[in-house]
């Protein structure tokens, strides 16, 4: 890439989760010379976002909403924006950018269009009824028009990519592969916290309500039904009688959302007694290190779920479901334990497996912290997308 500053726009559909994901991603690009833009809805993070370096605008989506008119309003604000930066290159993240910025960009003479399917989401969830299979035909062929006209197109999971490319959405010669999801900052985790007490591991369980020597299971997600929420609370329920087992629930309603729960069946939950709900917090890493197993018990195709990549950066074992992304990440009797989708049996079985065996959890934490510094370190992901921008700009001759 030549010595000048090449601008790149990062395009996403939700303020927080570009705070959350994208950070890295900034950090990286401007060390290596690129002159970012962040162009997201407004929100409460985007001083945090700037704060990296990243000049930040604003844009205007409904991430739920399926009107035509909505969407087409969207294109044309973003249209609108990118013709103001004149980027080299646009990267969209996301189902809806994935659709609605590459024609943005294609409009806006963008030199560069990329997408990242960070999962195909509910659409590609497997429903007979009339409704799921017009709603999967409308996805397949607005990512058919929008593959077409983007210059690359990045998948998290090799499932994605086969399912699009069976269902002719997407170009081989443009489906580019790249293993470790958004990558994760290995140094904001804490490792065998337990043996060297890093984060005065004892006081904080107390803090909690958690009995030292008890086994902690945690959940870290957004409390929507697809995302397994009922089905690890079941698990709990289950367990409720086995007093050396606490289970942590991490997050809050997602407003909005139709697959939220609702508000009087969490406090329903809430009055188990070995089952702690925190809540949203911001010391996601510190919760994650005094827990002893993460569970992922979604049935919501997702790319890779950052929170499983946090979870190996923190050397836990893992319980996850039999989905794409999910199954990338968890190795069956590797690093954890693959269960079936809406089963609280298996979870319950799972936890009382790992549970009783010290030995396996070492083993399997191990696994997973080895495949977090081999695979999901940040820096890592992204020296493979940046392989790919050089090479398109070149390819440009830009």
């Amino acid at each position: 890439m030549s010595k000048s500053k090449k601008k790149i726009v990062l395009i996403a559909n939700q303020n927080e989760i570009f705070y959350r994901l994208r950070m890295p991603w900034v950090k990286f690009l401007i060390k290596n010379n690129y002159e970012v833009f962040a162009v997201t809805p407004k929100g409460k993070w985007t001083k945090k976002i700037e704060s990296y370096g990243a000049t930040h605008i604003s844009w205007e989506i409904n991430r739920s909403s399926l009107n035509p008119f909505g969407a087409i309003l969207s294109i044309f604000s973003l249209y609108k924006i990118l013709r103001n930066i004149k980027p080299d290159i646009a990267q969209n993240f996301h189902t809806k950018p994935n659709i609605i910025a590459p024609i943005a960009g294609k409009l806006a003479r963008v030199k560069i269009n990329v997408s990242t399917i960070t999962g195909l989401g509910y659409a590609f969830v497997d429903r007979n009824n009339i409704k799921g299979k017009v709603i999967q035909y409308v996805a397949t062929k607005s990512y058919k028009f929008a593959n077409k006209i983007s210059d690359k197109v990045f998948f998290q999971n090799q499932d994605d990519l086969n399912l699009l490319t069976t269902k002719k959405a997407i170009d081989p010669k443009k489906a580019i592969f790249i293993e470790g999801g958004s990558g994760v900052d290995l140094n904001d985790y804490f490792p065998n916290n337990k043996s060297q007490n890093r984060l005065n591991y004892k006081s904080f369980r107390k803090e909690l309500g958690i009995p030292e020597k008890n086994f902690v299971s945690i959940f870290v997600g957004r409390l929507q039904y697809d995302k397994g929420i009922k089905e690890f609370i079941e698990a709990g329920k289950k367990l409720n009688s086995k007093k050396n087992l606490s289970f942590i629930v991490v997050g809050e309603l997602d407003h909005g959302n139709k697959k939220s729960i609702e508000k009087s069946k969490l406090n329903e939950w809430k009055k188990e007694k070995n089952i702690i709900f925190t809540g949203r917090r911001e010391d996601v890493p510190r919760l994650l290190s005094i827990s002893d197993v993460f569970v992922s018990p979604s049935y919501y195709r997702e790319g890779v779920p950052r929170t499983l990549l946090e979870a190996s950066a923190t050397g836990l074992p893992l319980i996850g479901t039999n989905m794409p992304g999910i199954r990338d990440v968890v190795i069956n009797n590797e690093n954890g334990l693959i269960i079936d989708i809406k089963n609280k049996d298996d979870i319950s079985n799972a936890i009382l497996n790992l549970s009783k065996n010290k030995k396996k959890c070492e083993d399997f934490g191990n696994m997973s912290l080895e495949f977090a510094k081999k695979k999901y370190d940040y820096k890592i992901v992204l020296n493979e997308y940046n392989k790919f921008y050089n090479s398109l700009i070149r390819e440009k001759k830009l």
